[in-house]
């Protein structure tokens, strides 16, 4: 199957939210062209949920037999003590909403099956030439009223696409991440701030397991483990074949190593993660001792202020994902709000022909979502670190993941109404002008 093209389109960041995003646009006659800094797609991962509010368009996709195969869908939700191990609190977790499940996934496979499903897509769509572009970094854009021109790191690769008239595109999606290229030439950037939580994110391997009695092993539930001022969460990937362990902790000072910046800071000293969690259960000491770790990542958690605008000032180039509006890790929405942008751009472009105004529509109906779930997970991180053991206890009394989360979980980008007008912006954090042809 093949159509005529509606017109070019050039993502920064073969990321999830990018890789998703080139899905609806192609599908719907794009000509989509992903330029990645990096020398493939793929990338050392840890788990990642997906809500059913993120399943329900990756369903749509095709994504179906990636999640099915690789994912894991737990059954509930436990709430223990991290030194006791006594279950507080237990919640269904996978019922379905309209048929959109609640996956747990290896970020690489949920990667590598978008992928494939891009350039499946692609030649069915006819698109005769590559769709994903690796080790072409992008470092800024010229726009004008009608095209958005890429600039290339490297001048030969800038020369060849020059010399093809091949990097004037239509519109310019920035899905390139925290510290993105793309949202620095729009928003002139804001500062982080270190949020005094730091990260470890832990894959074990479950074959390389040592024994343990039926008390010390985790079923097919989504487990979160609380103290005072840290928590513990735990589930399997890949149909139990791996487990991934994500451990947050107060830490007053980021570390002095010449890395203050977001993102995740490559392998550490698995010593130094088992120090952090001393003490823990029998179950949790089965995992933290384990003999051999997939990969064990170490991160300082920094937030930033929700920023007015996700456009350009002539509208040919928006953010995306975590480029537009990065989501603290507590209620896991962070490549949910990506895929969803992907989403709502794929049908603003559709709803009206002008791609600036298209643009436009997506920023009015992006913004204000991205900015609850901005505030909401900040609140969750708040909830996740009682000061007390008693104040642990009293706070799974009152909790009702179900109610608070529904909003959420209801969400579904594919037919909610599109904010043409009305959306009321604050000022801008900087001029946005970027170069001009």
């Amino acid at each position: 199957m093949s159509q005529k093209k509606r017109g070019t389109i050039a993502i920064v960041g073969g990321g999830i939210g990018g890789l998703n995003a080139a899905l609806w646009l192609i599908s719907n006659g794009w000509d989509v062209t992903i330029f990645e800094k990096g020398s493939n797609v793929d990338e050392p991962g840890a788990g990642i949920q997906i809500t059913p509010n993120a399943s329900r368009g990756l369903l749509k996709m095709g994504l179906g037999p990636t999640l099915n195969r690789y994912g894991v869908k737990p059954a509930f939700q436990q709430f223990r003590m991290f030194d006791s191990g006594e279950v507080e609190k237990e919640t269904p977790i996978n019922a379905e909403h309209d048929g959109a499940p609640y996956y747990q996934i290896y970020r690489p496979h949920l990667k590598q099956g978008l992928l494939a499903r891009v350039n499946e897509l692609a030649a069915e769509m006819g698109l005769k030439h590559p769709v994903v572009h690796v080790n072409h970094e992008v470092v800024g854009f010229e726009e004008n009223d009608s095209e958005v021109r890429l600039l290339f790191k490297d001048s030969a690769i800038q020369s060849k696409f020059d010399g093809r008239n091949e990097s004037h595109f239509d519109l310019l999606i920035g899905a390139d991440g925290l510290h993105s290229a793309i949202r620095k030439q729009i928003i002139h950037d804001d500062k982080p701030h270190y949020t005094g939580q730091i990260a470890w994110r832990v894959v074990v391997d479950t074959a390389k397991l040592q024994p343990a009695p039926e008390s010390e092993r985790l079923g097919n539930v989504m487990s979160v483990f609380m103290k005072p001022s840290s928590h513990v969460v735990c589930y399997y990937l890949d149909q139990g074949k791996l487990l991934n362990f994500v451990g947050v902790l107060e830490r007053t000072h980021p570390a002095t190593d010449g890395e203050r910046k977001e993102g995740w800071k490559g392998k550490h000293n698995v010593e130094e993660f088992r120090r952090d969690f001393a003490g823990a259960h029998p179950a949790l000491q089965h995992i933290i001792n384990a003999p051999g770790f997939v990969s064990c990542n170490f991160q300082e958690l920094y937030d930033r202020e929700p920023i007015p605008n996700y456009v350009s000032p002539k509208g040919r180039v928006v953010l995306l994902g975590d480029a537009a509006h990065p989501i603290p890790p507590y209620l896991a929405q962070g490549a949910a709000t990506a895929l969803r942008g992907g989403i709502v751009l794929a049908r603003a472009l559709d709803a009206v022909k002008p791609i600036p105004e298209a643009t436009k529509i997506y920023e009015n109906t992006q913004v204000p979502f991205a900015e609850r779930m901005l505030f909401a997970s900040r609140q969750s991180g708040q909830h996740m670190h009682p000061k007390s053991r008693e104040e642990i206890l009293e706070r799974f009394r009152k909790s009702n993941a179900a109610v608070d989360r529904a909003w959420i979980y209801q969400d579904d980008p594919e037919h909610i109404s599109l904010i043409k007008t009305g959306y009321m912006r604050r000022p801008a954090m900087g001029d946005g002008t970027g170069q001009q042809l």
